[in-house]
């Protein structure tokens, strides 16, 4: 008998489904989310915004 024939990943990965395509482009976001809350305690919106707040310091600076 011989061995069962392993897909490669290129393989395995055109042949999943939809719905596994789009739960792995749903999963890279939130797990971002997470990764900065827990890293810096804050969530990627909260570090985002005070970017903008400081991007806007510096542009009233500058004129």
């Amino acid at each position: 008998m011989s061995p069962p024939i392993i897909p490669s990943a290129t393989t395995a990965d055109s042949n999943d489904s939809i719905a596994a395509k789009i739960a792995i482009v749903v999963a890279g976001p939130i797990r971002l989310f997470i990764v900065a809350k827990s890293i810096c305690g804050k969530t990627v919106m909260e570090v985002l915004m005070e970017a903008h707040q400081i991007l806007i310091q510096l542009f009233l600076r500058e004129n």
